[in-house]
């Protein structure tokens, strides 16, 4: 049966959230009723899997119904990142417009970047949770009207994920680190693996310890951030070099000393949008670990991060041989240092001003 008032879905509402809009502007009882309208499974995925049939059956615009589809679609793409419990929501945001933004079923987006504040998931006055089951989207079942709800003020970090998260990579709120077109996907797997791996000295994680249900889980998950992104890039930095220390002193190679965190970071950050990240591992790492960086992968990706080179290659740039070039280290004619590599051995490096020299 066609409904008596339609209207299309906003730019950023939910898939849910529109339909949910749509029942309450036609006084059903919900979006199950809608559902039982429109000849579809009242489960939620009912709604999504015919988008044209829905449309011709309840009265809408294809576009509308596909819109909606869409929505819904990218929600389910963030896997165990997608918010269901309960709606978590900016009341000022609701104030503005009465609808459900996608980008607050993320379960990492906790804050609102426009109006700097935390989003809320339970009424103010009841302490229920904001059941999407509810008859209306701006009021509590307690009667509780949530645009006139507070919310406490959002941190630095909670805005800078939130508004990468919402913009799809394309703003930080000017917060730094400023990442640009970074790929929500491998955002959330860095902020994932920062998190679950804090502690240097802390055993493997559980990591269903990442997936939260709620804004409070999310914000308790994402506490590290706070002294990871803080006073940027220092408090990453001060991290790196806790890994190293916290790491085998017998190490002769990154990928042993730094173990699964920075195994896993190399494959997260191969994201060019992420790379500021590594970057700053393996500059740290220059001058904090004394094992060989050059053969090391991820080396490629940050072409003038080595300012020496191996002995081999200097003493073929310069034109001499290995071994002339060797006793000429010996003798003090020219500076170098020496790097553990291999099980046991050293590797010389000269700088390359020396060679240039």
């Amino acid at each position: 049966m066609p409904l008596l008032n339609t209207f299309p879905p906003q730019a950023d509402e939910s898939g849910l959230g529109y339909y949910r809009r749509l029942a309450a502007g036609n006084a059903l009882w919900g979006w199950r009723e809608l559902a039982r309208m429109a000849q579809v499974s009242s489960h939620r995925s009912g709604l999504f899997g015919r988008p044209e049939f829905v449309a011709t059956q309840l009265g809408l615009e294809t576009d509308w119904a596909q819109q909606a589809t869409t929505a819904e679609s990218a929600a389910k793409g963030c896997k165990g990142l997608h918010r269901m419990r309960a709606d978590a929501v900016c009341p000022a945001c609701l104030d503005e417009s009465v609808h459900i933004r996608s980008y607050w079923e993320h379960a990492f987006v906790t804050a609102c970047p426009q109006h700097r504040t935390v989003l809320i998931d339970r009424c103010p006055t009841c302490n229920d949770w904001l059941h999407p089951t509810r008859d209306r989207i701006e009021q509590c079942g307690c009667g509780q009207d949530l645009r006139r709800a507070s919310s406490e003020a959002a941190t630095n970090e909670q805005l800078w994920l939130s508004a990468l998260l919402i913009s799809e990579g394309a703003s930080s709120a000017g917060i730094q680190p400023k990442l640009r077109h970074v790929v929500p996907h491998a955002l959330s797997e860095l902020v994932k693996l920062l998190c679950l791996y804090a502690d240097p000295r802390a055993a493997t994680p559980r990591r269903n310890t990442a997936n939260p249900a709620t804004v409070q889980e999310a914000m308790e998950f994402l506490r590290p951030l706070q002294m990871l992104l803080s006073n940027w890039p220092q408090g990453f930095e001060q991290h790196i070099r806790q890994r190293i220390e916290a790491g085998n002193q017998e190490a002769r190679t990154l990928n042993t000393l730094l173990g699964r965190w920075y195994q896993q970071l190399k494959k997260v950050c191969a994201d060019d949008a992420l790379r500021v990240f590594l970057e700053t591992v393996l500059r740290v790492s220059q001058a904090a670990f004394d094992g060989v960086l050059t053969g090391d992968s991820a080396a490629e990706l940050v072409p003038d991060l080595n300012d020496h080179i191996r002995l081999a290659e200097a003493a073929k740039r310069i034109g001499v041989s290995h071994d002339r070039l060797l006793k000429a280290l010996r003798e003090g004619e020219c500076r170098y240092r020496t790097r553990r590599f291999g099980t046991r051995g050293l590797v010389y490096e000269v700088p390359i001003t020396e060679v240039e020299r």
